[in-house]
C-alpha cells in the first residue's frame, strides 16, 4: 500500500532523520506504484523528496490526465506554477479547481483551507503581473474563508502595499501578527 510506504518513509525522515532510507522506500514503492491517479501523486511526492521538480510536476498533471478533478493535484501544481512564475497558468489551475469541487467547502475543513490557500495563490499571481484590482479581490476572498487564519491578511497587506496604501497595509499586518503570523526580521524589513 503507497500511503504506508509513504507514511513509513515520512516517518523515517522526520523522527529517525533518515532520509537515505527514506528515499530507498520512497524508490521501491514508485516502481510498483499503479497507473492511476493516487500512483501517479505518490510518484510525484517522492520525486519531490529527492529534489526533482520537473519529474514531479509532471507526476501531478498525469494525476489529472486519470482524474482531472484531482484536488490533490491541482492545488499542488497551483503552488508549483506560482513558485515558476508561470502566474497565467497558476490562475487556470486554480479555477480549474474551484469548477471541480461539487462540495459544500463550509462542510469540509480540509477543502475550506485548500481554497484558501488557493484563494491566496491567485491573489499573489495577479499582484505579481500588476493587477493590483484582481488580487485584492482575491485576497479578500482568501481572509474570508476564515478569519482566523492569519496568512491571507499578509497577502492583503501587500495587495495594499503596491497600491500605496501604507494605512490599510499596517492595519493587515497587525491582524496578521493578532492571529498568529510569525515573522522574522527578514520579513520585517
Amino acid at each position: 500500500d503507497l500511503y504506508f510506504y509513504g507514511n513509513y518513509g515520512d516517518f523515517k525522515i522526520r523522527f529517525n532523520r533518515d532520509t537515505i532510507g527514506a528515499l530507498a522506500l520512497y524508490r521501491q514503492a514508485r516502481a510498483q506504484a499503479p497507473e492511476t491517479a493516487t500512483g501517479s501523486l505518490f510518484q510525484s511526492a517522492s520525486l519531490f523528496y529527492e529534489n526533482r521538480i520537473d519529474s514531479a510536476t509532471k507526476m501531478l498533471y498525469k494525476a489529472l490526465e486519470y482524474d482531472p478533478s484531482n484536488l490533490d493535484a491541482l492545488s499542488q501544481i497551483v503552488q508549483i506554477e506560482y513558485r515558476k512564475k508561470d502566474f497565467a497558468q497558476c490562475l487556470r489551475m486554480a479555477k480549474k479547481a474551484f469548477s471541480t469541487a461539487e462540495v459544500n467547502i463550509q462542510a469540509n475543513q480540509d477543502l475550506r483551507y485548500r481554497f484558501q490557500s488557493m484563494y491566496n495563490y491567485m491573489a499573489m499571481a495577479h499582484y505579481s503581473q500588476v493587477r493590483y484590482d484582481s488580487a485584492m479581490y482575491y485576497a479578500r476572498y482568501a481572509v474570508a474563508v476564515d478569519t482566523n487564519v492569519a496568512y491571507p491578511y499578509t497577502t492583503l497587506a501587500e495587495s495594499y502595499a503596491f497600491m500605496g496604501q501604507k494605512e490599510q497595509f499596517y492595519r493587515n499586518v497587525c491582524k496578521a501578527v493578532s492571529k498568529g503570523f510569525d515573522y522574522t526580521p527578514e520579513i520585517v524589513n
